[in-house]
């Protein structure tokens, strides 16, 4: 009885084993919409501009609900951006913005949590740490 069950355990891990009966789907994880965000450079010295982008994921670029949303962006040090694009009314063949650009110049050195979010559904995105070093102004030659 031993031998039959281990050789049934290392055949299921070894070739997969399926089931008659049908696995449920998780469609609910799959239809969330999502922003990720992305930050170039994440690391530098004072001043620092820093580009970021985000990525709307998981909706069809024809879906009427994410269509002309609000934009807000949070840089972590005090600063928001928040803007309403202006978009013609919605009609078949319209598409929603699933890209976001902005570039943001940090001042002062210190760890920075930015992030994004969309318009009245109050998509967010997870957050993206900037780090700012202080300028190196050392005692150049002749000083």
């Amino acid at each position: 009885m031993k031998n039959w069950l281990l050789g049934l355990v290392v055949c299921c891990s070894v070739f997969g084993c399926s089931s008659s009966r049908p696995q449920p789907k998780d469609v609910s994880v799959a239809s969330r919409p999502r922003l990720v965000l992305n930050a170039i450079p994440r690391q530098g010295f004072a001043p620092l501009r820093v580009s970021f982008q985000a990525n709307l994921q998981g909706v069809m670029e024809e879906n009427h609900e994410f269509y002309c949303q609000r934009e807000e962006w949070d840089f972590g040090d005090g600063a928001v951006s928040s803007e309403q694009p202006h978009c013609e009314t919605f009609t078949e063949g319209s598409k929603i913005t699933t890209e976001f650009f902005v570039d943001h110049v940090y001042e002062t050195p210190g760890t920075y949590n930015a992030s994004f979010m969309l318009g009245d559904k109050r998509v967010r995105s997870g957050k993206v740490s900037i780090s700012v070093i202080e300028s190196y102004r050392g005692a150049g030659p002749g000083r």
